[in-house]
Order: structure tokens, then sequence, then C-alpha cells
């Protein structure tokens, strides 16, 4: 972030640009990659009923 720190100097810390821009990648790839595969879906929702079991079970 040099390029933040030396050219836009709006006085804040080199974090809150970083933090921005991987959330925007972060985004921007997970909207131009392909869908997960049914079996990974599959082992998703499995995971997620076994937490929700956990949750309700406490």
């Amino acid at each position: 972030m040099v390029v933040w720190k030396e050219f836009i100097g709006l006085g804040l810390y080199e974090i809150i640009p970083g933090f921005a821009l991987s959330a925007l990648a972060i985004v921007l790839v997970s909207l131009f990659d392909r869908a997960p595969s049914d079996s990974m879906a599959a082992r998703f929702a499995k995971a997620e009923q076994a937490y929700a079991d956990a949750r309700d079970g406490c």
C-alpha cells in the first residue's frame, strides 16, 4: 500500500483500503467463478445440518 501512503494521503491507515480491495477481490472472484459441484453442495448441506444439530443440542 505504498501508493496509498504516498500519493493519496487522506489520513487513513493502510489497512482500510487493503480491506476494501480484498473484499472487492473476493466478491469478484466468487461472481466470475463456476458454481460448486453437486457433491460439494451436498457436503456443505451435511456440515450445515451437523452444525444446526449441535447448536440445538446445547
